[in-house]
């Protein structure tokens, strides 16, 4: 994923972050960052959940978190980016995938 989506998002000036942190509350959290090579940026923070309090627990929250926010940045991006028909048509073809 990251090796397709990486070269797409910097050739239109964009680049994707994520860190580890904790809330005011001490929850961990995970941070990720759309970038712009303008400066600009936005940020979104998802709870981590560990199913097991230890370093292999935090390590499959990490990474289940770390992809799963990476999509979701990458699908704000595409729906921010295409027409609405572009949409119609996109989402026809899912539909019709499920099928």
């Amino acid at each position: 994923m990251i090796r397709v989506a990486g070269p797409v998002l910097a050739q239109n000036g964009l680049s994707i972050s994520q860190f580890i942190c904790q809330s005011e509350l001490g929850e961990d959290l995970l941070k990720t960052y759309l970038m712009h090579s303008s400066g600009q940026f936005i940020e979104h923070s998802m709870k981590l959940y560990l199913g097991k309090l230890d370093s292999q627990g935090m390590g499959s929250a990490t990474t289940y978190a770390r992809r799963y926010s990476y999509m979701s940045v990458l699908a704000w991006l595409l729906t921010r980016t295409m027409t609405g028909t572009e949409r119609v048509t996109r989402a026809r073809q899912v539909g019709n995938e499920d099928s």
